[in-house]
């Protein structure tokens, strides 16, 4: 190409990779001898060693750097130091939707390596809608990624923590204050730690999915997500720090698959801390091994454990579930490891522990939908479970109002007062068929409202006063709601009478008046208190 340059005295290259060049044909070799090559200064030895290159006698770098020096690359603005690292600055210009934050970025020839982003460096840039942080092991500052209302999607693949650096200025600076419109979260695959107080107090934040690929969930990683409310762990983290997931109070379900995990605890912050109000269903994969002591101790308002693993996973004791949750919750395990787990440390203590897996029961139907029983009364409801040979055909019995209604584990029904209940039998693994209860009182008298006044019964301090003016002989009868007669009189024909009951005379409770003559018969409820 410039082989008859024979007068050539200043030669510029700007590439910081060598171009090839055959090594006898590009350049006389009276230029070669006499003439200059400027190359960028980082790249003076590539140039040196070059086939076509390193035959020049003068080889010089076009101009020396100075360090420390700011430059935008790639649309971010960086302080570059001599030490070869980069500082990502406060970002003063336009920003693109999509921002990436690399590893390392070049310049002049040198690789610097973004180990470093200041406080504030991207707070308030409205334009941003995703970031993509690849840095290795970032030094992150407080409110970096903070009032960014556009922000929707953030992409972390970060390495893991900066060695000998505290992060713990982000406790009350969260990162992303106010970007409160950050819904999701991808952990790429080069992720191994999830940086301490990285995620803490995002507000949009709903569902978290922790890849294999993590080993370390450091302390308050997640804490404080007021709507978060699915936590996904895989199974390759071995340590999730203190207080990771705490104070989250809508969280409701986490699926825990870490084959052996510890908990990083400084009292009294376990990671799964105080303040779940709603953490009630927990799931432990088929592939979990040991659980670290503590993990969930602080976990007081479990209601359903589900755990796929045939054997019991190692689980301490006295330290991995509240005594309350052990006597309270539903544990459900393997179908076929029912007695592992019940003889298992750690989890033989669970009240209820139940079988998940075998052949399920797929309807329950009562012999009758609604039904009559008096006050005092029983009748017996029988449950049809189907199949005939599902593994599991208990039901558990459950009366919706037992003030009204109570039903004991075998489906007997007794009428308590009158009124309606919904009874309810629930096979093991949900599945449930209802009866209408109505009951009645036990002589078969019309509802009427207690105490109310008429011609006959007039209510009273403490009781009422029964009045006839028998025009024939009338015979009174006052029953208890058993039926038994408890006193009994007759008023003579032209007789009138008026007697108080009050609990001097009859004992607290409801009891019916029937009035019978030859003329009629009339009936009412009482109370006396």
């Amino acid at each position: 190409m410039f082989s008859s340059c024979k007068l050539l005295s200043n030669i510029y290259v700007s590439a910081n990779t060598p171009p090839v060049c055959e090594q006898n044909s590009n350049f006389n070799v009276d230029v070669k001898k006499n003439a200059t090559l400027y190359v960028p200064f980082g790249s003076l030895d590539l140039y040196k060693k070059a086939v076509g290159w390193k035959d020049f006698f003068n080889i010089e770098p076009i101009d020396e750097v100075s360090f420390p020096i700011v430059k935008i690359i790639n649309g971010i603005e960086y302080t570059l130091y001599e030490d070869l690292t980069a500082q990502v600055n406060i970002q003063k210009h336009q920003l693109s939707k999509v921002v990436t934050i690399p590893s390392s970025i070049e310049y002049a020839g040198y690789t610097f390596i973004v180990d470093r982003i200041v406080k504030n460096a991207l707070k308030g840039h409205e334009e941003v809608e995703r970031i993509n942080l690849l840095c290795t092991a970032p030094k992150v500052e407080g409110n970096v990624f903070a009032e960014m209302p556009n922000l929707k999607e953030f992409y972390y693949d970060v390495v893991k923590e900066a060695e000998n650096y505290s992060y713990r200025e982000l406790w009350s600076l969260y990162v992303f204050q106010n970007s409160d419109n950050l819904s999701t979260i991808i952990i790429g695959p080069n992720c191994k730690e999830i940086i301490g107080y990285f995620f803490k107090g995002m507000e949009g934040l709903e569902t978290v999915s922790i890849p294999d690929n993590v080993e370390v969930i450091h302390g308050d990683s997640f804490a404080s997500c007021p709507n978060l409310k699915t936590v996904t762990i895989g199974e390759g983290v071995i340590e999730i720090g203190q207080a990771a997931f705490a104070e989250c109070k809508n969280l409701s379900q986490v699926f825990y698959n870490c084959v052996s995990a510890k908990a990083k605890i400084i009292l009294p912050y376990p990671p799964f801390g105080d303040r779940n109000e709603r953490l009630g269903e927990l799931h432990i994969g088929d592939n979990v091994e040991y659980i670290g002591s503590g993990m969930f101790s602080s976990c007081k308002l479990l209601s359903n454990i589900y755990v796929s693993a045939n054997t019991p996973p190692v689980c301490e004791q006295n330290s991995n579930f509240n005594v309350d949750v052990k006597k309270n919750a539903t544990l459900y395990v393997p179908f076929g490891s029912l007695d592992l787990y019940k003889k298992a440390v750690g989890w033989k203590d669970f009240f209820t522990i139940k079988p998940i897996g075998g052949l399920l029961v797929e309807s329950v139907t009562l012999d009758c939908d609604k039904a009559d029983v008096k006050v005092g009364e029983s009748i017996q409801l029988i449950a049809i479970v189907l199949p005939e040979d599902a593994d599991d055909k208990s039901v558990v019995w459950t009366s919706s109002n037992e003030a009204v209604a109570t039903v004991n584990a075998n489906g007997i029904v007794t009428g308590v007062a009158e009124g309606n209940a919904t009874v309810t039998a629930t096979a093991s693994n949900g599945v449930s068929a209802s009866c209408e209860i109505t009951v009645i009182p036990a002589m078969g008298i019309a509802d009427q409202e207690l105490g109310q006044p008429d011609n006959w019964i007039t209510p009273k301090a403490g009781g009422v006063s029964i009045t006839i003016d028998a025009t024939s002989d009338t015979r009174v009868d006052i029953a208890n709601m058993a039926g038994m007669v408890v006193e009994s009189f007759v008023v003579p024909a032209g007789t009138f009478v008026s007697t108080h009951y009050d609990a001097e005379r009859l004992a607290p409770g409801f009891y019916v008046v029937s009035a019978t003559s030859a003329e009629i018969r009339i009936t009412k409820r009482i109370v006396i208190r």
